[in-house]
């Protein structure tokens, strides 16, 4: 089976210019839009970016977010292996070291074409401009199977943990105690209104949400569930790849090829699309020959998708 674990020198090669595509416009997004207007993000993000305010720009964004990445991917390896958590570290390295160095250059940005202006926009504006322009960002990033750890992984750990709480869930709870951190630290060390502050925290919702939509958007279409048929010689392992690294729930069809007159094991699986990049990987690493279709699911409820996933007995 060794000879099915091809590298692909070529997808590689894609993926790394996904991640370095998204890291940039990450970095316009955050250098030019969340930071000068003291707006947060959520997650490890908008965590980093209130430390840049506490510490009055002497510390950047990306050193911050290596610094809160750091234990978290260290505790996402010893719940999960190395193979879990070593594209997030790429991805986390890549991502604080290029916001950074983006930052030497895009530092006066922000004062050089937007300050100047005689009448400068409305913030709303920027929080939509900081919306798209890191959505699409993120979006690239996990289209090329990279991630930039922090939440993501909280959240894998905490429902191993525990069958109260989604996954969603956790993310939502987390962003909103961010956000809610972002408006103590803009009052005291920002704009030092707390009415501004609150108003500030409201736009940052507006951008969390836009970034949220677009994310979605780049990584596969507008819907956010995709039923996924997999045919494959090697179904099996495939199978058996989804639900221990997933932790999805796969369904075996018998299907038959009418041209070869051959029975063949098809899979069939339902996924929210942020999910796809990483089936994709699973099934290429495994049987670079399988046949995927991916159909767009308007309605999905059950385990998973609208109930709180339960522990399997």
């Amino acid at each position: 089976m060794n000879n099915l674990h091809k590298f692909d020198i070529k997808t590689e090669v894609l993926n790394f210019i996904y991640l370095v595509v998204g890291t940039f416009l990450s970095a316009l997004a955050i250098n030019v839009f969340f930071v000068p207007n003291n707006l947060s993000m959520g997650g490890v993000s908008g965590v980093a970016t209130s430390l840049v305010l506490i510490s009055n720009n002497v510390i950047p964004f990306g050193l911050f977010s290596l610094m809160i990445n750091i234990p978290i991917l260290l505790l996402g390896w010893k719940e999960f292996g190395f193979k879990m958590v070593y594209r997030s570290l790429i991805g986390t390295l890549v991502f604080s070291f290029g916001i950074d160095l983006a930052n030497i250059f895009m530092d006066k940005w922000f004062a050089v074409w937007i300050s100047a202006l005689e009448q400068k926009p409305d913030i709303i504006i920027f929080s939509i401009f900081a919306g798209v322009t890191f959505g699409i960002g993120l979006g690239l990033i996990l289209r090329g199977g990279y991630n930039t750890g922090g939440v993501d992984i909280l959240a894998l750990i905490a429902v191993t943990k525990t069958d109260k709480i989604t996954i969603g869930q956790f993310i939502f709870f987390t962003d909103f105690m961010v956000i809610i951190f972002s408006t103590v630290v803009n009052y005291i060390y920002g704009v030092g209104d707390i009415y501004f502050a609150l108003l500030l925290a409201l736009y940052s919702f507006v951008a969390l949400f836009i970034t949220s939509k677009l994310t979605d958007f780049v990584i596969l279409g507008t819907d956010s569930s995709k039923a996924c048929h997999i045919i494959s010689s090697h179904a099996d392992e495939i199978s058996q790849a989804i639900l221990t690294e997933m932790d999805r729930g796969v369904t075996g069809i018998m299907a038959k090829g009418m041209y070869t007159n051959n029975d063949k094991l098809m899979l069939y699986v339902v996924l929210n699309s942020r999910e796809i990049p990483d089936l994709k990987r699973i099934v290429e690493e495994i049987d670079p020959e399988a046949f995927i279709i991916i159909n767009e699911v308007k309605d999905v409820s059950g385990e998973g998708f609208t109930i709180e996933k339960k522990q399997m007995s």
